[in-house]
């Protein structure tokens, strides 16, 4: 089992499932950085702390931190969700479950792209903003077929539906 970080979710890699859980960062880590300023001679609450994004916050804009990535991971499990079921004809990872209405999600395993390995979806149609979407650790291989595994944020929707557009309904 291996363990991974994004940025608004963790997963956990079992041998054959990908489980998605909402990102919340050091909480206890948050918790004592006020305790350790005021041992130390600090201060306080407005010491700042060093994020995972490189920006520094005070300790209140750390509580809000933690609590966006911890909504927008929950979001992104629930887009997910969405987008699968309304459109699993779409290049995308299968949803197999979810749990506590979005707030875990279960996805079939797939194999990361070899190195240097050739996957059209790597390579962004030209004048597109893809975001992240099109990053070789955000594209699996599930068998023969090349996957989108990571495709919760809005933006990554709208790219998705606009080059694969879903076939109507019959």
């Amino acid at each position: 089992m291996k363990v991974s970080a994004g940025y608004t979710r963790y997963v956990v890699l079992t041998k054959h499932k990908a489980i998605k859980i909402p990102r919340v960062i050091g909480l206890l880590r948050i918790i004592a950085i006020p305790l350790r300023t005021q041992h130390e001679g600090g201060r306080g609450l407005l010491m700042r702390k060093l994020t995972m994004d490189g920006r520094m916050h005070a300790v209140e804009g750390v509580w809000r931190y933690a609590v966006r990535l911890w909504v927008d991971g929950f979001g992104a499990n629930r887009r997910e969700r969405e987008l699968y079921a309304a459109h699993p004809e779409l290049p995308i990872a299968p949803v197999m479950r979810t749990y506590l209405g979005g707030l875990i999600l279960v996805m079939p395993r797939g194999e990361p792209l070899a190195d240097g390995e050739y996957c059209p979806f790597t390579e962004p149609p030209d004048g597109i903003d893809t975001e992240d979407l099109f990053l070789p650790q955000n594209v699996c291989r599930f068998g023969k077929e090349f996957r989108f595994v990571d495709y919760g944020t809005p933006g990554a929707q709208r790219i998705l539906t606009f080059l694969f557009p879903p076939r109507p309904a019959r």
